[in-house]
């Protein structure tokens, strides 16, 4: 039985791809667009004109952009299309952002990242090491794939320290992870947390 898209209704893709830097699938969407526009209420196309103001474009219906901020830096904003390539899955408004981000953040921050910036896309859930450790498999062991759960938890503590992260659970029982709501509520990007 193949899955559609909770709402552009297309095929969901069966792996994160790595080249397109999402951080991780969205469950019940085929990528980020189509899962924040859900969130934002977006349900319907809207006319090509909208944004072209062409003659020969009447007719043709797109799905509304979206602007999205950087997840490195406050200047600029990112404006997601529907498509199935990498604007849709945009993250960093260029690549020296990234780059900035895996320079600054030292050994596996774009690992780091990717945790942050999921905890932060789902505010209300939580997540065990072990949750986690599944949404970095795709992306092998260049980005952290390749960790256990217990180096998840590891690593995870020191954010659980600086109060970006709340840890729920005792050291009896398997810990549970929740992006804190100061770290939500701030505008300050995700990737300054790494």
């Amino acid at each position: 039985m193949v899955l559609l898209c909770g709402l552009c209704r297309q095929d969901l893709p069966e792996f994160c791809r790595t080249a397109e830097k999402t951080g991780q699938t969205y469950p019940g969407f085929c990528n980020q667009y189509c899962f924040l526009a859900f969130g934002m209420g977006i349900r319907e196309k809207v006319p090509l004109t909208n944004y072209v103001d062409q003659p020969k474009m009447n007719g043709h219906m797109i799905w509304p952009y979206i602007n999205i901020s950087c997840g490195w830096c406050t200047e600029n904003t990112i404006e997601l299309k529907h498509k199935r390539t990498t604007s849709a899955n945009r993250v960093f408004c260029s690549r020296s952002c990234y780059s900035d981000l895996c320079n600054t953040g030292g050994r596996r921050a774009f690992a780091r990242f990717i945790i942050l910036r999921h905890l932060s896309l789902h505010p209300n859930k939580q997540f065990t090491a072990l949750q986690i450790q599944k949404f970095l498999k795709p992306y092998g062991t260049t980005t952290g794939g390749s960790l256990s759960s217990g180096s998840i938890g590891s690593m995870l503590k020191v954010y659980v320290a600086r109060g970006t992260i709340k840890a729920i659970g005792d050291s009896w029982s398997t810990k549970e992870y929740q992006i804190a709501s100061s770290v939500v509520n701030s505008p300050t990007p995700i990737g300054k947390y790494v």
